[in-house]
């Protein structure tokens, strides 16, 4: 899925308010699990279409985390708010794809390690690259500055596809 052009009304990157949740909230899962803010944030406008899917929408899941190519709304994941489904996939993301102990880890805690796994689309490492690329150009000298991952942290909220009762629905 290639991101949409950011400048829609109803995207939540657009609206001040969630946006700034948003940005917060990959901030703090940052320090919470240390997977950097910038690819949370670069991976959701890739998987939500900036936002404006209707896992994203309906189900505060940016990440289209379960959505399974065979019935992708059904299977995504509902999460209350934006902010514990940042926290939850970033919890996820950590545990599973850059923890050399971790059930999809695949040669590498890298984008490229996690496309092994994470997406059935080969060019999705580098259509989140691109993303990131574009919110803050790479810069090596940075990232070999920067402290060791810490330790993940622990997330043992359980959450399903279906959306509650009395939610709206598409």
């Amino acid at each position: 899925m290639k991101p949409r052009a950011k400048n829609h009304p109803s995207s939540i990157f657009n609206n001040d308010g969630i946006l700034r949740e948003v940005l917060q909230s990959a901030i703090n899962a940052e320090k919470i699990y240390g997977v950097n803010a910038q690819y949370l944030i670069a991976h959701a406008i890739w998987e939500s279409g900036w936002g404006e899917s209707s896992i994203s929408k309906y189900k505060h899941n940016l990440f289209g985390y379960g959505a399974y190519d065979a019935n992708p709304f059904n299977g995504a994941y509902y999460f209350p708010t934006y902010q514990e489904g940042i926290y939850y996939v970033a919890y996820k993301i950590r545990s599973n794809y850059l923890e050399e102990n971790g059930p999809y880890y695949w040669k590498s805690p890298t984008l490229e390690g996690m496309n092994h796994y994470y997406a059935t689309d080969n060019n999705w490492s580098n259509g989140i690259a691109g993303v990131m690329k574009s919110i803050k150009p790479f810069n090596t000298d940075y990232y070999a500055s920067q402290p060791e991952m810490i330790t993940s942290s622990v997330n043992n909220k359980k959450y399903g596809s279906a959306i509650p009762v009395g939610q709206p629905r598409p």
